[in-house]
């Protein structure tokens, strides 16, 4: 062989290595792009605009703060119980000795974006053998509903799961004590940190342990049982803490709500903020689709045909109340599409159609993040500006919130409004004030109001309406306890003259007419107002005014204090 042959030779080794190479780290370098991607709107921000995400932040506070602050003492109490809801009151605080608090919440959000991706990953590793790029598409519904509504304690946990799931199926081959043993810990960290992750993963594995028995040539009977059995021993643990809850009689509300949840249900795996890249983002995935279907050109994996079928047919039936839980029905089927995602092979037309196909939904992605990332910029200027002017609000007061819903203010559009509904919950970190909206539910959170504090509490709630503010102020509500409706929220606002110091009435900025003798305006934002409460006098000395102007409290010289 010549010299020059040689060289050639060499050089093509070179370049197959080179191409070797770039084939491996390929797929790592896509992924780690897309995850930067999705992650973008959080770091943008300071806080996040997800519904239920400040006020759970709020409890992280009370929960590391409460120990050295009598104000927060004075409002809330803190203790530890082994609660299956505790996966951000287990991560975030360990994380605050390093970063500050809405540091380290917007980490567990990246997380609770990311998981779900990588447990898709992991799950299709598990079961093809191989990763390739079918999970890149799972950044797709990533942003999703439940995402929206700061369901984050879920979201995380979802992602574990899928990875436990993928766990426990490439461990068949292992002793059964050692299998049992280690996955008795996952169960027992996945019931802590999300009961409802925790029942997809339990129902995962049960289908999964059954599915060989549905099949020809199944199983005997006693092998079935015995399978089963093995299976089960992991859930023991979780079990014995779940059977009080269940016999307790509490959390038993249950609503399906008709057909509108439905349609939301269809929606959410890919609904975040409603603009038309989602409309267009759901057509599009719809129509891909039907078209794998008719034309049999996708298959599933044998391993996860029935968990799939199984966990498609509850997101279908489950109800949006359940247990006294809302959102269930946006819960699951994002957990479907990361299921089908891991288990689908979808064959496609010559390469041309791939790379178009891939290129349209990386383009539907990227600007599906961005325009998160406006609005979120665009919310996050205005907790900002509500954080600075809440400086007005005295350390430690008690402050009643206020949103009216469209039909009372139609001029008002904001979108997705209930991002703002745990806003005020931040008055607790920025002034160690009481919001009665925070989540105290004893048998899912950590914290709980004083006895002082209890009347004007409600275990879980929104904003009151201008509806029920107006209701609150008047003269036969005067004195009267609140009263709590079956799916567990207080009508805290009721006399809340005389119960609370300071109003914040979000998408109201000129004063409310009606009740203007009992509020003093302290700060007009650009989409809220603060108010101090003047309490007044509403004790009746005679037959209830049949003059509707006349109905409210009215302030005098001579009022009462502000007292309980």
């Amino acid at each position: 062989m010549s010299s020059t042959d040689r060289q050639n030779q060499h050089a093509n080794r070179i370049q197959a290595g080179s191409i070797g190479s770039l084939q491996r780290w390929a797929p790592v370098i896509l992924y780690a792009l897309l995850a930067l991607i999705a992650v973008y709107p959080v770091f943008i921000v300071d806080i996040p605009p997800l519904t239920d995400y400040s006020p759970h932040l709020a409890e992280i506070h009370i929960q590391t703060t409460i120990a050295n602050n009598p104000d927060l003492q004075a409002h809330y109490a803190f203790n530890w119980k082994p609660l299956p809801n505790l996966a951000m009151q287990l991560i975030i605080p360990p994380l605050t000795a390093i970063f500050s608090l809405f540091d380290a919440g917007k980490i567990f959000v990246a997380a609770a974006i990311l998981l779900p991706v990588a447990g898709t990953a992991i799950l299709r590793k598990t079961i093809h053998g191989y990763v390739g790029y079918a999970p890149a598409f799972a950044f797709l519904p990533a942003y999703n509903m439940a995402l929206m509504w700061g369901f984050l304690n879920f979201l995380f946990t979802s992602g574990l799961c899928l990875m436990a799931f993928a766990g426990w199926v490439a461990s068949s081959h292992w002793r059964p004590q050692t299998r049992i043993a280690l996955f008795s810990v996952v169960a027992i960290i996945l019931y802590f940190f999300h009961l409802f992750a925790f029942a997809i993963y339990a129902v995962l594995i049960a289908v999964y342990t059954i599915r060989p028995a549905l099949e020809p040539g199944s199983w005997p009977v006693r092998k079935c049982l015995g399978d089963l059995a093995g299976a089960g021993a992991q859930f023991i643990g979780p079990a014995l803490l779940l059977l009080p809850t269940l016999f307790s009689g509490e959390a038993s509300y249950t609503d399906f709500n008709g057909w509108p949840s439905r349609f939301r249900a269809i929606l959410s795996p890919v609904y975040s903020v409603g603009t038309p890249a989602d409309i267009l983002l759901i057509t599009l995935a719809s129509l891909v689709l039907y078209w794998a279907l008719r034309n049999r050109r996708i298959t599933l994996a044998p391993e996860i045909r029935l968990p799939l079928i199984v966990i498609t047919g509850l997101a279908i039936i489950i109800p949006e109340w359940l247990m006294q839980t809302w959102g269930a029905n946006i819960r699951l089927p994002a957990i479907a599409v990361f299921i089908l995602l891991a288990g689908a092979t979808l064959r496609l037309p010559p390469v041309r159609w791939q790379i178009t196909l891939a290129a349209i939904f990386l383009t539907l992605f990227v600007v599906r993040v961005w325009t998160v990332a406006e609005v979120w910029r665009d919310d996050a200027q205005k907790f900002a500006e509500f954080r600075t002017a809440a400086l007005s609000i005295p350390i430690g007061a008690r402050v009643v919130p206020m949103q009216p819903i469209p039909d009372e203010t139609p001029d008002v559009h904001n979108g997705f409004a209930q991002a703002y509904w745990g806003m005020t919950a931040l008055l607790v970190i920025d002034r160690s004030a009481f919001v009665p909206s925070l989540f105290t539910d004893a048998t899912k959170q950590l914290v709980s109001a004083t006895d002082a504090n209890s009347l004007i509490d409600s275990p879980f709630g929104t904003p009151a309406t201008l509806k029920e503010i107006e209701e609150g102020a008047e003269i036969e509500q005067r004195g009267l306890p609140p009263v709590t409706s079956a799916k567990g929220k207080r009508t805290y606002w009721t006399d809340w003259p005389h119960r609370f110091d300071y109003m914040v009435a979000v998408h109201v900025k000129r004063p409310l007419a009606s009740l203007e003798p009992l509020l003093e305006p302290v700060h007009t934002g650009s989409f809220f107002t603060i108010y101090r409460i003047i309490p007044g006098s509403c004790w009746l000395t005679g037959a209830a005014p049949s003059d509707p102007a006349q109905r409210f409290c009215r302030p005098d010289s001579d009022s009462e204090t502000n007292s309980q």
